[in-house]
């Protein structure tokens, strides 16, 4: 974690807020060791907010200790996915489920690997494209019938 707690001390944080922070990450250092679990990833934070708080997605009006729980896990996914703090925790979980959807998941893989789109471009094309693609599977619309 000491990468983490680096990037988190440059961040200009509240000594309070640090703490707290630092806090929650030895909470989940005791679950992974409890799991022997060695590798942090997305999937076993989300593992962890599941067993902790029940879900992986930060619930509605969640009381301060919970919304900085999910804040110190999802500091850490996002730290480790592209080397920056999220802003917010995110409340809507993408599925990308059906033809359309696959293929709308495998042209952003695309835009985020080969074109290196901004995280910005890429949320905005997630979210219409996503929208769409839902709307196309459900209809059972292929491709060809958008001509």
């Amino acid at each position: 974690m000491a990468p983490y707690i680096y990037a988190i001390k440059h961040r200009e944080y509240l000594g309070s807020y640090y703490a707290r922070i630092v806090s929650y990450w030895e909470k989940l250092r005791k679950w992974l060791a409890e799991q022997h679990i060695t590798e942090f990833s997305e999937e076993v934070g989300n593992k962890y907010l599941e067993d902790v708080y029940g879900t992986h997605m930060l619930p509605k009006k969640s009381p301060v200790k919970i919304r900085e729980g999910f804040r110190a896990v999802r500091m850490l996914i996002s730290y480790q996915k592209c080397g920056e703090f999220e802003f917010r925790c995110p409340r809507v979980e993408y599925t990308f489920d059906g033809n359309i959807c696959r293929m709308v998941f495998d042209y952003l893989e695309y835009c985020r690997t080969e074109q290196g789109n901004a995280q910005a471009t890429l949320g905005n094309k997630r979210l219409y494209l996503y929208d769409f693609g839902k709307y196309m599977d459900r209809s059972e619309m292929v491709f060809e019938d958008l001509s």
